[in-house]
């Protein structure tokens, strides 16, 4: 157990922290991945990294702007931070996975021809700049953000950003939402 006391200056605490983290590498990382699969994601080795090092930011903020600020247990402190920035990941997942899951239901809808859908996507689209609509019914004909994106010289983050808006635009008018 490695405490980090208040009286350390700053580069004195950071120094300290570090050496826990650097430490106990391998066991934050063991750590922060079966925290993440219990929460149902599937981490890849870099997405571990970026939330121990966002956990590691957040953490050292903290000990660096609270001068009073013991630590008793350092590797036990840090992994709070690591659970609480794991848990803001599993709720932006959850979203994510929302939208998108909204998303294949809609574009499932047209695939299948449902007429009442068709109809509301071409209302929807009407206004739609040619590129917009043509993106739309691109995926609606079931291709992907990547081939569309190679099919219109434009990358695959901008199509998925181009159709996640005019989905959400679709199913706010199918809700009755404008």
């Amino acid at each position: 157990m490695i405490a980090i006391r208040a009286d350390l200056d700053n580069q004195q605490k950071l120094k300290e922290f570090t050496a826990v983290v650097r430490d106990k590498e391998r066991q934050l990382v063991a750590f922060t991945l079966n925290l993440m699969q219990n929460l149902g994601m599937k981490p890849s080795n870099e997405d571990l990294e970026d939330l121990i090092s966002d956990a590691y930011l957040v953490a050292a903020e903290k000990l660096i702007s609270h001068k009073d600020l013991v630590v008793n247990n350092a590797y036990a402190w840090f992994r709070k931070f690591i659970l609480y920035e794991a848990l803001g990941q599993f709720k932006k997942y959850k979203k994510l996975k929302l939208q998108l899951q909204i998303e294949v239901d809609l574009l499932e809808d047209l695939r299948q021809g449902n007429n009442k859908n068709y109809e509301q996507l071409k209302q929807a689209t009407a206004h739609l700049a040619a590129r917009d609509r043509k993106i739309i019914l691109l995926s609606a004909e079931g291709y992907t953000s990547g081939a569309i994106a190679r099919k219109m010289n434009m990358s695959a983050a901008n199509i998925r950003k181009i159709k996640s808006r005019i989905l959400k635009e679709f199913k706010n008018k199918k809700d009755g939402r404008s």
